[in-house]
């Protein structure tokens, strides 16, 4: 189904007909989580000084992991765009390449 603008009926710019994202976690080792994602997005409409384009379909993967070290402290770290995937979200602006994120969190 395409989105619809129901007051003047004209598609949505920038919405996908369809979407899916697949993900698998392991907790297979105490304490560690470990995810990967698989997202992927239909071609959709957009505009520009010149009218109308169609953006082209895409697919992402993510991998996600975390490790709680005790019952306050654990440290996490994701990998984005793994394959390095090239695609818009918005017409003429591309999105990051493969990025890295570490970190630590603590509650209390």
């Amino acid at each position: 189904m395409i989105a619809r603008d129901l007051t003047t009926d004209t598609t949505l710019l920038q919405q996908p007909t369809n979407l899916a994202s697949v993900s698998l976690i392991y907790s297979g080792v105490p304490n560690l989580e470990v995810e990967a994602r698989v997202t992927m997005v239909s071609s959709r409409y957009d505009f520009t000084t010149v009218g109308t384009v169609i953006l082209a379909p895409y697919a992402k993967l993510d991998l996600f992991a975390n490790y709680k070290i005790n019952d306050n402290l654990s440290v996490f770290g994701r990998i984005q765009n793994v394959t390095d995937a090239r695609y818009e979200e918005v017409y003429n602006y591309g999105v990051a390449a493969r990025s890295y994120y570490a970190g630590i969190k603590y509650d209390w």
